[in-house]
Formats: structure tokens, sequence, C-alpha cells
């Protein structure tokens, strides 16, 4: 998913009963999938000039899963069709359709149908987030040195029944005609004991976990490959051929993205986690279904570096409040619904008839824990980590609060009391939040320590200016 490539094949872009037709599919890490279909036509210029007028209104019907073969006849499967464009000429007619996804040597109905045992996930980072080289078995006598060349486990972690996350690592000499080395690559493998579609795979289980790189590096990382199996690999071997498929879609960004970070440069290295690792991956993606509005805001934030920074604040702001209601630390909840319609209709009947109606609409919203107080209490769960990043910005929940009512609404009367953040204030505050907010999914997958500190000390070390863009901390993924 990281590097460019044209496939010529024969494709049935007018369903699977009607003939096929040769075209070139087209994929762009930066702009997706887009198939080009040349089909033959018989007909005159005049006539190739009336189809032409009118094409508009005579709809062409493309189905949303565009089956073809590549020139050695392996199937492949296009998901989400659409829009096309179609030009007219004398012969020919060109179709250019767009595809939300694709899977190479696979041929089926829908992603949901689209079943796999087994996903192999290769990453941006991951090799330089274990930072783990090379070195001799031992040193025989003379000159040369023995490296132990192939594959092993770096670990293993059971995700969930049924569900195994492992982490292969392998050893393999390079050579040119300049020099040679001995090289260390990582990969994911996701293995399930039930066929798993290829939708839930992607969504569920490959991107969750490049959340998580992300986080333990503090930088972006991406998807560089993906290739689905049809049994686990690692299983007892009965002689059966592997059918391997590999997918296919958009992945902006993948192509400018850093691959030279040390390991020194990032949040949690993994040799700081190495005890635990298997541990700190499961509760990752425990921690994702009890947390997954919490941890969609906070990430939309850092792979979008267009938006506003009221906007950044906002998202992170609600990640902080819906993080205090999920986390379970807290045993002050919101009153339950009963309690306040006694509450309302006690109210409403020791009101005068002639306010009641008025009254009623005031007292329409159930009771609620403001966010000043679900900050604050956050922030008092952690409190020497709140300490330090609040350092400097008196009321900081207040603050949030105002904050967040006056971008949320715009109220005028808020504005000139003086009490909402902005410029670079706003800024700092924000920034606190996102470090806040890492600090509290560290603790989350028990992992505390030096992780939490750099945190810290890269927060503390950010220079703000109030012009239009916040600096990005050294080290961290931005704001």
């Amino acid at each position: 998913m990281n590097k460019p490539r044209a496939i010529d094949g024969s494709w049935w872009i007018h369903g699977d009963d009607k003939p096929a037709h040769c075209g070139t599919l087209s994929y762009d890490p930066e702009k997706g999938l887009r198939l080009a279909v040349k089909v033959a036509q018989s007909r005159t210029t005049d006539d190739a000039m009336i189809e032409a007028m009118t094409k508009f209104t005579k709809p062409v019907e493309v189905p949303s899963v565009v089956h073809g073969v590549d020139e050695h006849l392996k199937p492949i499967t296009l998901f989400g069709c659409g829009p096309f464009e179609r030009s007219v000429a004398s012969g020919l007619d060109t179709y250019e359709i767009h595809s939300l996804a694709g899977i190479l040597n696979f041929q089926g109905s829908s992603r949901e149908d689209a079943k796999f045992s087994a996903a192999c996930v290769l990453y941006t980072l991951l090799s330089q987030w274990t930072n783990r080289r090379a070195v001799p078995e031992a040193r025989p006598e003379g000159p040369l040195l023995c490296f132990k060349v192939g594959t092993s486990d770096l670990f293993e972690s059971e995700l969930s029944p049924g569900i195994r996350l492992k982490i292969e690592e392998t050893i393999f000499p390079q050579g040119s005609s300049t020099g040679f080395s001995i090289e260390t690559s990582h990969r994911a493998w996701f293995l399930f004991s039930a066929p798993t579609s290829a939708k839930a795979i992607v969504y569920n289980y490959a991107l969750v976990l490049l959340r998580l790189l992300c986080l333990l590096t503090g930088k972006r990382v991406f998807v560089e490959k993906i290739t689905l199996h049809d049994h686990d690999p690692f299983a007892p071997s009965s002689g059966e051929h592997l059918q391997t498929s590999e997918f296919l879609t958009r992945n902006e960004g993948v192509a400018e993205t850093r691959r030279d970070v040390n390991a020194s440069q990032m949040i949690a290295p993994f040799e700081q986690i190495s005890s635990d690792a298997s541990s700190v991956f499961k509760r990752w993606f425990e921690c994702r279904e009890r947390l997954e509005p919490v941890v969609d805001l906070y990430f939309a934030i850092v792979s979008d570096r267009d938006l506003s920074i009221e906007s950044k604040f906002l998202f992170l702001a609600q990640a902080l409040e819906v993080y205090h209601a999920r986390c379970g630390k807290f045993s002050r909840t919101d009153p339950p619904a009963d309690v306040d319609k006694a509450r309302v209709k006690a109210v409403l009947e020791a009101a005068p008839a002639e306010h009641q109606l008025w009254l009623k609409n005031q007292l329409s919203r159930p009771t609620r824990i403001t966010l000043a107080t679900r900050v604050t209490e956050v922030l008092n769960l952690h409190v020497n980590e709140a300490s330090s990043l609040t350092a400097g910005i008196a009321d900081f929940a207040d603050k949030v609060r105002d904050g967040r009512n006056y971008y949320t609404h715009y109220p005028q009367k808020l504005l000139q009391s003086g009490k909402v953040p902005n410029g670079r204030e706003l800024i700092r505050i924000t920034f606190a939040l996102k470090a806040f907010l890492e600090v509290c999914f560290l603790k989350e997958l028990g992992i505390q320590g030096k992780p939490v500190q750099r945190i810290l000390d890269l927060e503390s070390s950010t220079k703000y200016f109030d012009m239009g863009v916040p600096s990005e901390p050294p080290g961290g993924p931005g704001v």
C-alpha cells in the first residue's frame, strides 16, 4: 500500500453476466484506485456525437463490486466502485471508475463476505520501534562472525479468545555491489480461529494496532502492506498451499512519511515495555472496546493537521469528557433518568400554573455532571502529571469548560466576560489536553515511568507561538 502500480487485465464492469473488457487498474497510495476500461463500439461519427450529447440523460449502471482478472488470470475484486466517467468516440467508449478498496488474488461479492484466517501487516517504524539488531551468536576463531539468519517470534499475545497477535522478526543478509549488511525487519500477524471478514481485519485489527504504534512511538505510523491468507501459516502443516491475497486502499501520507526515526526519540520504545509487551497489546484492544470514542477523537486531531486549533481543542475537550464517563474510575455518575423526572415533577407541582409550561421547557434537559467537574476529577486522578502539564494555566478546568461552551455556541456575553481562552493560551491548553490524554492512555495500558515522563518533558520543552498554526512538540505527532 505504499507504492504506485498498474495492473492490466479484463474487467466485468457491467456485471458478471456481461462480456469482459480490457482495462488497466491504477493504484496510487495518495489517490487510491482508478480503473480505466476501454469498450469497443461500432458506430458512426454522427452516432457518437449524438451519444455524447445524450449520455447524461442515459445513466450507465456500474455495479458497486467489480470483478476482473490480471494478465496472469488471477482474480481481482474492487469494492465501493463509483463514481465513473465515460467518454464517447466513434469506435471506442472509455470508462474511468474509482474504487474505495480492492483485493488482489480474490473474487467475492463484498468485503464482509471476503473472509480470511490470517493477515500479515507491515507498518512503518515497527522495526525502528523494536530497535533490535542482529548480533553474532558466537565468535569463532579468526576474523569471521556468525549470524543466524531466519525468522523468529518477538512476542505473541492472545487479544481475545480465538484471536492472536504475533510480531515476527526476520534477520536476513542484504548485499550489493557496494556493500553487505545484516538487516532486521518486523511484521505483525493477526491469526483467527474462525475466518474473519477483510473489513473487520482492516478496521478492527490492523488500524487499531496502527494507532497503538502511533501512541508508543509518538509519531505518525502508516500501513505499508496488508496480505490476507486462507489459513494460519503457523499451524501444523497439512501440506496445503497457502493462498495469499493483497488488500489495497487509499493510504494518503505513506509516501512522504519519515522512516528514519530512532527509538530514542519515541515515547515508549519496545525495550521499555518488553517485559509486559503482550499484555500491553491485549489491553489496547480491550481499551478500544471501552474507550472507542475517546480514541477516535484523539486520533482525529493527530491524523488531520488541517483542523483549526479551535476544532482540535473541542475534540480533545470532548475526549476528556467521554474518558471520565467511560474509564470506570469514578463512582460519581450522571443521575438516573427516573431521578431527574421525579425532581422535575416535584418542582413543576410547586410552581404557579401560569409558569409551569415555561419551567417545564427550562427543565427538559436531564441533569448532568458539568464538564469542569469531569475535567477536575480526571486531573485529580493523575495529579502529579496534571500539575506539570497545567503549570502556569490558572483555572484550567474552568477554561476548558468556558472554551468548549464558546467555541460550540459562540455566545457574545461569554466572550465579553474575558473567560474564553484564545491565541497562545488556547494553543497551550490544547497541547496540555493532548499530552494529558496520552498519559491517560499509557496508564490504561499499565505503562508508567520513563514513557510518561517523556511526555511531560516534551510538553514542558515546547515553545508556543500564536501564528495560526501551533508549533509541534519535538518527537510528538503534533496537534
